[in-house]
Order: C-alpha cells, then structure tokens, then sequence
C-alpha cells in the first residue's frame, strides 16, 4: 500500500491462467467477459476480504446517479469508492468541473466516459476546462478516492 493508501493489483489472470494486466496497471483493463482471479501484493489492507476490490464495467450507466448541469456535492468516505454519475450532455459539448481542494485529506479524481466506457478526458482536462465529449452519448463521470 503506498503513502496515499492505494492499492495495486499484483496480477489479474483468466480461466484459462494467462495473465490479463501487469503489475501496477491501473485501471487493469479487462476486456472480455467471463472468471478472473486477481492476485494482490502483500500490502492489500483487506486480508480475507472482497471488500477492497472494485470490478466496474466502464461501459455500463448502472447504478449512476442522474444529474442535471450545475453544483453536484457528494460524499466520498471510503478508500476507493467510486460514485457515477449520468451526465445531462449531448456529443460535441465542452464540460469543465472542478474537485475539492480542501485539506481533508482525500484525493478525488474524475474520469468522464462515453456510452461505451471510453474515456473522454480526466480531472487535469475537466479542471481547465478543456473536455469535448467527442463520443458517443450517454456520458457518465466517475468520480473516485
């Protein structure tokens, strides 16, 4: 577990053993359906537990909460929680958003993805103000510790 409490997937195989991401890869892109075995480095602060490990599928809008264009608060309390939120934008708009910069010691980052998971831009982007949504409709931002 590093300094600022993250932690890294040591290995990710699947059924049939091969290895799907190295070591450090974040996110670990799993591409295919079907039963992986996540292996963790020593340092994973959950022994015994499934409680650490978050398996999102970037291309799905389920579970997003439905927000309107405006201030969004939200409460991230746990170490690698992520929330998603549907955004009310259509293809080719630009978006900014700013994060928190307060000393409560979370680090929050924003990813926004298009319908099918891809990535359209980052914190660093949204925060400029510089973040087109290029692809294809609905957007959803996830938002995460």
């Amino acid at each position: 577990m590093t300094e600022d409490r993250a932690v890294e997937v040591a290995r990710v195989y699947d059924a049939a053993g091969l290895s799907v991401c190295r070591y450090g890869a974040d996110p670990c892109p799993i591409n295919a359906p079907g039963t992986y075995t996540a292996v963790l480095d020593g340092t994973y602060p959950f022994p015994g537990s499934r409680a650490g490990v978050a398996v999102l599928d970037r291309a799905s809008n389920a579970g997003c909460l439905e927000t309107g264009i405006g201030l969004h608060q939200g409460d991230l309390s746990t170490v690698g929680q992520y929330d998603c939120l549907a955004l009310d934008a259509p293809q080719g708009a630009r978006i900014a958003a700013l994060t928190p910069r307060s000393s409560s010691g979370v680090a929050v980052d924003v990813d926004v993805l298009d319908r099918d998971g891809t990535a359209q831009c980052n914190a660093s982007e949204l925060g400029s103000g510089d973040c087109e949504l290029a692809g294809a409709a609905p957007f959803r931002a996830l938002v995460h510790t």
